[in-house]
């Protein structure tokens, strides 16, 4: 082997070896960044059964969506289900149901 093949085989594996090492680095990196993003909540979450508010590490009672939002990335936005429109708005209800019959 002469001094020139030497030569460009050392900057090959030189080139080689820095290439590995930032792909490592961003690997590392990109890593890091999906561990910062990533919030999970574990384990059992004390709920009350009646009005379902979480008890937090202090021992008190908070709504549920403070407690998510507060250890995670979630955000709510509040509205109303079918059953729960009928029990506390039935004449509003009522009319939203017969607006979306007709629609159909």
């Amino acid at each position: 082997m002469t001094t020139t093949d030497a030569a460009i085989n050392a900057v090959l594996r030189l080139f080689t070896l820095l290439l590995i090492a930032y792909l490592i680095d961003r690997l590392a990196e990109q890593t890091r960044a999906m561990k910062k993003e990533l919030r999970v909540l574990r384990g059992i979450v004390p709920i009350c059964s009646g009005c379902k508010k979480i008890r937090n590490d202090a021992g008190e009672y908070e709504p549920l969506e403070k407690y998510i939002s507060e250890r995670s990335e979630a955000e709510f936005s509040h509205g109303l289900c079918n059953d729960c429109m009928h029990k506390l708005y039935p004449e509003y209800a009522s009319r939203v149901t017969k607006e979306d019959k007709s629609r159909s």
